[in-house]
């Protein structure tokens, strides 16, 4: 897989809350971490793009469902095209 972008924020754990009684307390733990195919851990390291596009500025504000063009998704089709030859 290509990625395209910009590196990642490097959140690779997941954690659950759990409320005691009175949902006054409770307590979190950290459940899994996310690992790449070799081995490695992205929690507080991120994944770096293949091919990096930084977000044009006028999106890094917008929901992505709200976007009217998006420069990283274009830079992807692009590198899809790339791989089948179509460009």
């Amino acid at each position: 897989v290509t990625l395209v972008g910009e590196k990642t924020y490097g959140k690779g754990i997941v954690q659950y809350t759990f409320t005691l009684v009175g949902d006054k307390e409770g307590f979190k733990f950290t459940n899994s971490y996310y690992f790449l195919p070799d081995g490695s851990c992205i929690h507080d390291v991120g994944i770096e793009p293949d091919v990096e596009v930084e977000l044009d500025e006028e999106y890094r504000t917008t929901l992505i469902e709200f976007r009217d063009g998006d420069n990283q998704l274009d830079a992807a089709m692009e590198e899809i095209k790339k791989k089948l030859g179509t460009d």
